[in-house]
């Protein structure tokens, strides 16, 4: 983490009292333009501990627009996530403690 970030990161424990929240983005630069959706959903197993210590770890899966209908049907079959929804990734600002996005690919085994 360099100076800004460290700053930042103190500003925001000060401020709100707990650790600022942490994104994994998976994607490539290349698919940053290209998976520009996301199927998101709130876990509840990773929820309340580690990076989510104190509170929701969400689960989000980018993909391009016109793959979200079959992402999102895949995500729902998991039937292990909470508040399943679809957002888009510019400007999206999660309001967990600890959010992974992973990149959808088509066909992907879930089980």
């Amino acid at each position: 983490m360099g100076i800004a970030e460290e700053s930042a990161a103190d500003w925001y424990s000060a401020f709100w009292g707990r650790s600022a929240r942490f994104v994994q983005d998976d994607r490539t630069e290349a698919e940053k333009r290209t998976h520009t959706v996301a199927v998101v959903g709130t876990d509840p197993f990773m929820s309340g501990w580690g990076e989510a210590s104190r509170g929701a770890s969400y689960a989000a899966w980018a993909c391009r627009p016109e793959d979200l209908l079959e992402a999102e049907v895949a995500v729902r079959a998991r039937g292990d996530l909470d508040r399943v929804r679809r957002v888009t990734l510019k400007g999206y600002r999660p309001q967990a403690d600890h959010t992974h996005v992973y990149v959808w690919k088509r066909r992907t085994s879930w089980r």
